[in-house]
């Protein structure tokens, strides 16, 4: 890089860059725990599925 402070403006433009994907990724957690009324990251469905049997009443 041709001056020193550019290398300081990277780093802090980098460290923003992740801080600001990281609020969009918990942001659309929240909306979908607000729309689909579930805890993404702790419902046990998403991580292991249930082996119970699924019982069907006809």
């Amino acid at each position: 890089m041709k001056y020193e402070s550019q290398q300081i403006a990277y780093s802090y433009f980098a460290g923003a860059t992740v801080l600001f994907c990281l609020q969009v990724v918990f942001g659309l957690l929240t909306a979908a725990k607000y729309v689909w009324d579930f805890d993404p990251l702790i419902t046990p469905t998403l991580i292991l599925p249930s082996t119970e049997p699924m019982l069907c009443s006809i």
